[in-house]
């Protein structure tokens, strides 16, 4: 069993402790044991054939390594440069098992310009700028995580086949371990861009256009892009119904039950906000294949001589089986702003209901208390001033205003 490095892990200090270790074979001290018993040679060897034998520094910092997990002592002080850019443990740990054989650099290019932790639910994330650009390496921690890495792959393959371009996702094995290596896509953001209302309104029918040809995608067929087995609708319905992996309102519930019991106001908007949603959950109707990760950083456009294009899109974690009110949750209502902070979800969702032709429908009620719902969610997840600002923005939004 291997011990834990320090929460702030410094070389002088494992040095230092490397030295006491020396000292401790010198003087026969059982205390060095342990660690000295990494070492092949005094794997099986008796206490006393351990203190007869001689010992250098180097030897002791390399049972050392192995005793915090390392193969040897140069891979544990790499790991600690690593920490030393702000990576967390597994962060710097994933790191180094990438960079052994030179995967890593392969991959983008040849040594890393900038390295950074990064974000995002259960999986380890690092942020990389290489010479072929930017990446987001993902290492999931189990089978489930790694079919889902599989499952953003074609994803991203199906969009690219529609003319927008997606990020590249490579899976690969370092130390038989899997890592999805996330190349993103380059373009202006939909949120950094600063639009006049034409170009606007251009952009917006082109994220509409984009939404209509995702959702006309049939059950069977986005079964087969997401590798599932080809599900009856009402199963798939259930399986991905809105909140199935973000959004748990029983859980949150029971942890605001003393301020909902305290607060007359805010326990009539949640029991009105938990009858409407009914309204909203999953029904084969309803049941889309969507990106549901158009947020403003995301969605990705290129300046033309004619204006804006939709060029591409960044981030695929949500990219699925949706419920078509989740989608424009993510999308329409909450996600996308133009350059001065202005909310063009309602013109997204207008231009998407007025498409000729068009089956199913975006309807007002149920879309508000999904976003009620998402407002209570994310208070939820924060305290003090943040949180009474969300509840607020909760009863603004299911009177409507």
């Amino acid at each position: 069993m291997t011990s834990v490095l320090p929460a702030q892990p410094n070389l002088e200090q494992l040095k230092k402790q490397a030295k006491d270790l020396l000292a401790a074979h010198a003087d026969r001290s059982a205390t060095c044991l342990p660690v000295l018993r990494h070492l092949h040679r005094f794997k099986d060897s008796p206490d006393d054939a351990v203190f007869a034998a001689a010992l250098k520094l180097a030897d002791v910092q390399f049972a050392l390594a192995m005793e915090y997990g390392f193969t040897t002592w140069d891979e544990l002080v790499r790991h600690l440069q690593d920490r030393g850019l702000g990576l967390s443990e597994d962060s710097a740990r994933a790191l180094a098992r990438l960079r052994k054989d030179g995967v890593l650099a392969k991959l983008i290019g040849g040594e890393p310009r900038s390295i950074a932790g990064g974000y995002g639910g259960p999986f380890t994330i690092l942020e990389v700028e290489g010479s072929n650009g930017g990446f987001a390496i993902h290492e999931p921690p189990n089978e489930k995580e790694v079919n889902r890495l599989n499952r953003m792959k074609r994803v991203g393959d199906f969009l690219n086949t529609i003319g927008i371009q997606a990020a590249r996702i490579t899976i690969l094995e370092a130390e038989g371990r899997t890592f999805g290596v996330y190349k993103k896509v380059e373009g202006i953001s939909f949120g950094s861009a600063k639009l006049s209302v034409g170009e606007l309104e251009s952009v917006t029918s082109q994220v509409v256009s984009l939404l209509v040809r995702l959702h006309e995608v049939t059950l069977a067929d986005a079964c087969k892009i997401l590798g599932l087995p080809e599900l009856e609708a009402r199963n798939a319905a259930q399986e991905f119904r809105l909140g199935h992996d973000w959004y748990n309102a029983d859980a949150f519930e029971h942890a605001l039950a003393k301020e909902l019991g305290e607060d007359k106001v805010l326990k009539a908007i949640w029991d009105e906000t938990r009858r409407g949603m009914d309204a909203y959950n999953s029904d084969p109707r309803d049941l889309v294949f969507g990106h549901g990760d158009l947020w403003q950083d995301h969605v990705l456009l290129t300046k033309t001589p004619e204006g804006y294009k939709l060029s591409g899109v960044n981030g695929l974690w949500c990219a699925g089986l949706v419920n078509l009110y989740d989608e424009f949750l993510r999308v329409g209502s909450l996600g996308l702003y133009d350059g001065e902070g202005n909310p063009v979800g309602r013109a997204i969702i207008e231009a998407y209901n007025r498409l000729p032709g068009q089956t199913r429908r975006v309807e007002e009620v149920p879309l508000r208390h999904a976003i009620t719902a998402f407002w209570f969610y994310l208070a939820h997840e924060n305290t003090g001033e943040a949180r009474l600002k969300l509840l607020a923005s909760a009863k603004r939004t299911q009177r409507g205003g």
